[in-house]
């Protein structure tokens, strides 16, 4: 399921077996609802994430910030897809920026930077979002559950963060995508359903919100990736689309 949206709002929402408000969702702008296929059960802009359950909140803080830093980053380079210039602190992949606020200056971005990491968000950086606007975040987080968890974490201690989708900038590659996971071990079961029609030399990246996708490249045209994608739904029985990435 392809995530293309610029911006991810979270919004608290009941947890259906415990009733509190420890389950996020993520608001999804409305320009990303035309390529995200939700379930019918749910309210059509939002899209659920699991929360990550941590004893301690300082233990839980070192932990998420190790589990951002090692997950292995498969995608090239890219920056934000939010309200880009030529100013913007260009970023090398597809993910999940944790959010702790914006300045209308470096110094005070920097302010919320200092905040954050005074009390144990290490990876926390300030960096430049437009010309006018800097930001404080947590960024190259390939995974829903670790974003929400870190979350979670700030709110104990009276910070607020959001989640942000950063998408990378397009490089005029074509590519078609046979599918998007959570993990890169869920993304196997695609491959493997790809390689057994006869679709080999398969690629992984991260995509945009987190998780990863799997993808072919090498068209000279969107209308040859187009037809690709077309004859590979067909045999693989995956839904297969065509990017320009």
């Amino acid at each position: 399921m392809p995530f293309q949206a610029e911006v991810a709002e979270l919004v608290d929402a009941p947890d259906s077996k415990s009733g509190g408000g420890d389950l996020v969702w993520v608001r999804v702008p409305p320009s990303a609802l035309a390529s995200t296929a939700l379930p019918a059960s749910r309210p059509p802009d939002l899209l659920p994430l699991a929360p990550v359950p941590i004893r301690g909140w300082r233990l839980g803080v070192a932990a998420l910030a190790a589990a951002a830093v090692a997950i292995p980053a498969v995608a090239g380079s890219g920056s934000a897809g939010v309200l880009q210039d030529a100013c913007t602190t260009p970023v090398f992949q597809n993910g999940l920026d944790v959010v702790f606020g914006r300045g209308s200056t470096q110094a005070a971005a920097d302010r919320i930077t200092r905040k954050a990491t005074g009390v144990g968000f290490q990876g926390v950086k300030t960096v430049r979002d437009t010309c006018r606007v800097w930001k404080s975040a947590l960024r190259g987080i390939n995974s829903y559950d670790v974003a929400v968890g870190v979350q979670s974490e700030a709110r104990r201690v009276r910070l607020f963060p959001t989640l942000e989708c950063v998408r990378a900038q397009e490089i005029g590659q074509f590519q078609a995508i046979f599918g998007t996971r959570r993990t890169i071990g869920d993304l196997q079961s695609v491959i493997d359903q790809a390689s057994s029609k006869g679709y080999t030399g398969i690629k992984t990246k991260t995509a945009p919100c987190g998780g990863y996708q799997a993808y072919v490249s090498g068209f000279s045209s969107q209308a040859e990736a187009e037809g690709f994608a077309e004859t590979a739904t067909q045999r693989t029985g995956l839904k297969v689309f065509a990017i320009k990435a």
